[in-house]
């Protein structure tokens, strides 16, 4: 293994597809030793509605002091540079971030080495198995920490021809080529993310009859036989409860109802140019006396 330095990261995102956006970064530095020397992580403000809620725990709100990933990148470059990337699931870790460096027009990150690949197992099983501790599970941080004592308790069991092997496959990230380090405004995740309230407007069912509703954002919530409020099912309850769906926000809109009232979304936007009336999740169902719970990924 030599001297070869490695950089354990985890992202957190919107979701999983082309056009889903990364909202916190972790990394932790591994020497060769495989001891942990620093670390470093920073909410990213993706500027768009920030996905699944109940999964990663952050709000829009969590996310308005952030910088953007533009204003990360050099500073990301930098804590990575000379290091071979570790994380778990790499590839999706690695095809997130490269996104956002296409997407800046800033290079792409190498192969990097995947305690999943080497251990099969989900990281909380992984853990678990190997007796690491896995606290704020889907906090960036928290996973590229749990991550780090993974890796140390996997690598050394691997023989020294197995390790070059994976080493061969992978290479450490590039320095950046004006060869300058960058410290940009990261912004770390506080122990308790920001909760939005509500509008407050106490609505009661007799104020939405026959009312437009509209939604934004993937919905936190659950109903009590554990069905995720997703918007098929939300727009079948709303009609079953004598009101209008819509499904874009027009003049005829009359409430648009999303779990985070700062949602940075198109609709969110759309609907505040409007006047349009914003309300949170929670208070809608409830004045349309549908029971819900938090939800459970």
């Amino acid at each position: 293994m030599g001297a070869t330095q490695f950089a354990v990261i985890d992202v957190e995102t919107t979701g999983f597809g082309r056009d889903d956006r990364v909202i916190e970064i972790g990394v932790v530095h591994v020497d060769a030793s495989l001891k942990v020397k620093n670390e470093w992580s920073s909410l990213v403000n993706p500027g768009r509605d920030v996905g699944p809620t109940w999964v990663h725990g952050l709000r829009a709100g969590d996310l308005v002091a952030a910088p953007s990933f533009d204003g990360l990148a050099d500073e990301l470059f930098s804590r990575l540079a000379g290091r071979v990337i570790v994380a778990h699931n790499a590839a999706f870790d690695r095809r997130m971030l490269n996104q956002e460096l296409k997407s800046h027009q800033k290079p792409e990150l190498p192969e990097g080495l995947c305690t999943y690949k080497l251990t099969r197992l989900k990281l909380i099983d992984a853990c678990r198995q190997h007796g690491v501790a896995l606290r704020d599970h889907h906090s960036a941080l928290a996973d590229a920490r749990a991550t780090a004592a993974l890796f140390a308790k996997v690598w050394p069991t691997m023989t020294s021809d197995a390790q070059q092997h994976q080493l061969a496959a992978t290479g450490p990230v590039a320095s950046r080529a004006d060869g300058s380090s960058a410290r940009s405004r990261a912004v770390a995740r506080t122990a308790s993310p920001a909760v939005m309230a509500s509008t407050k407007t106490a609505l009661s069912i007799n104020q939405l009859r026959n009312k437009t509703i509209a939604f934004t954002g993937d919905s936190n919530l659950q109903l009590t036989d554990g069905r995720a409020l997703k918007r098929q099912l939300a727009r079948q309850l709303v009609a079953s409860a004598g009101l209008n769906n819509a499904v874009e926000v027009t003049h005829s809109v009359d409430y648009l109802v999303t779990p985070d009232i700062a949602s940075p979304s198109k609709k969110a936007r759309h609907a505040r140019s409007k006047g349009v009336t914003i309300i949170d999740e929670i208070e809608f169902w409830q004045a349309l006396n549908v029971a819900t719970s938090p939800r459970r990924g």
